[in-house]
């Protein structure tokens, strides 16, 4: 063995690892995966509140699939990443997901985002917040919230407009609300 993480320290002051899950796609058969984050002083006794991180593209994924981040990797280790910790800080249960129309699985998966960007993403997050809700009782179903940047700007602008019975907040970072404003090279990849 040249070395071993010792996390001692981040778990005597709280921290927890993010809790990897799959859930069905909103098509009923396609496994997704996602993970959530949790508060320092998260407490199972209790009902949080959840943030939806989206990030819809084709060209990354949204859940960490390392322990580090590094920016200047690939697909897998996007820049955004890092947040979802620092929301779950003020108090909520922050979600990654990554729906259909994601890289790094097969084909069929990442290509069902093909000439209709973003069709899926918020069905696919729609039904992992109701199957994540109905099996954590600390999870407040009731109280959801999403944010994203970029194509997840416009992903959570569409989700309050599309499923107001479900998100109740949104906040979009510079969001990508009409592709023909855009790169256009970017929407044709």
């Amino acid at each position: 063995d040249l070395g071993a993480a010792d996390l001692s320290g981040l778990e005597a002051d709280g921290w927890r690892p993010p809790e990897r899950f799959e859930v069905a796609a909103a098509d009923g058969r396609t496994p997704l995966h996602g993970a959530l984050f949790f508060p320092s002083d998260f407490d199972p006794s209790r009902r949080y509140p959840m943030i939806d991180s989206i990030y819809p593209g084709p060209q990354l994924i949204r859940t960490p699939k390392s322990f580090t981040v590094d920016s200047t990797a690939g697909p897998d280790q996007w820049p955004g990443a890092w947040d979802a910790q620092a929301l779950a800080e003020l108090g909520f249960v922050v979600m990654t997901l990554d729906g259909r129309g994601t890289p790094l699985r097969s084909r069929e998966l990442h290509l069902a985002s093909y000439g209709h960007l973003g069709r899926h993403a918020l069905d696919d997050h729609v039904a992992a917040i109701e199957a994540l809700a109905r099996t954590r009782p600390w999870l407040d179903g009731e109280r959801v919230g999403i944010t994203g940047h970029s194509a997840g700007g416009a992903a959570a602008v569409r989700a309050v407009i599309d499923y107001p019975q479900v998100f109740t907040a949104a906040v979009s970072g510079s969001g990508v609300h009409d592709l023909r404003r855009y790169l256009a090279y970017w929407a044709e990849k």
